[in-house]
């Protein structure tokens, strides 16, 4: 069993908040300039902390936030 402790986005979530299509993102990955994120049931998953460690080191301020779904 997987217990993840902290947010997780999809892959096509990623492309949507940070404007950068999902064939590009892969490239990146694959020339290790991206981080590999997670595969999880045949999905790629990545932490929002690494995306946030990765824009911090390339000395970029960017926050990347989940949007919330509001409850009915």
């Amino acid at each position: 069993m997987i217990t993840f402790t902290e947010p997780i986005i999809q892959l096509d979530e990623l492309e949507k908040l940070i404007g950068v299509k999902k064939f590009t993102l892969y490239k990146r990955i694959r020339k290790n300039q991206f981080p590999s994120g997670i595969k999880y049931n045949g999905k790629k998953w990545f932490r929002i902390s690494d995306i946030q460690d990765y824009y911090d080191d390339l000395g970029l301020k960017v926050k990347i936030e989940i949007p919330t779904i509001n409850p009915l």
